[in-house]
């Protein structure tokens, strides 16, 4: 017998025991959304705009983006309140963050950056990879034939637990595994 998923607009649970278990079906369900749109054929912008609202919800984050590497040059770019974490164009921390998004490209693999933290010593006159902002930042890959084809970013307020960012991490690579399987379904077509 499958389990009923809770409606969005359902009631918490006050029970700690039950809410674990609302949580649990909440995070599945959204999870299921995106499976079910990466197999719909729906076009990317509706598919694109879906998955970091999804992310933000299930992950109580501040603010979110995916960005894929367009199938013929450029970068998609799909945002949802990026304006809250401080990641102005042309400032130092836009520089810092796009170096960052660079590398992660280049290293095909989840990362997690605490404020202002970098991933690798400056260069002089280049921008150090890193993130500048004020928010813990959660990044993984979206791979097709295990090439980094885009990018699923994350913000969210400092002060969660150390040990919920794997769980976060693994949740976000699930996401990201949908996104793959959308892409891979795309490109196959010549879509």
């Amino acid at each position: 017998m499958d389990e009923q998923l809770p409606d969005p607009d359902d009631e918490v649970p006050d029970d700690p025991s039950e809410r674990v278990q609302w949580e649990r079906r909440r995070l599945v369900r959204l999870l299921d959304e995106v499976a079910r749109l990466a197999e719909s054929g729906i076009q990317p912008e509706a598919f694109y705009d879906g998955l970091p609202r999804r992310l933000l919800a299930a992950l109580s984050a501040v603010a979110g983006e995916v960005r894929g590497k367009a199938h013929l040059g450029g970068v998609r770019r799909y945002q949802v309140n990026m304006d809250k974490v401080g990641l102005g164009g042309g400032s130092e921390a836009g520089s810092s963050h796009e170096a960052l998004l660079r590398a992660a490209f280049t290293l095909g693999q989840s990362l997690h950056l605490d404020p202002n933290d970098t991933i690798e010593p400056g260069v002089p006159g280049e921008a150090t990879a890193g993130n500048p902002t004020a928010f813990l930042l959660l990044l993984v890959p979206i791979l097709h034939q295990n090439l980094v084809i885009g990018l699923i970013e994350i913000f969210q307020e400092v002060g969660r637990p150390s040990l919920a960012i794997p769980g976060f991490l693994l949740y976000m690579g699930m996401m990201a595994q949908h996104a793959g399987r959308y892409e891979a379904y795309r490109i196959d077509r010549g879509l």
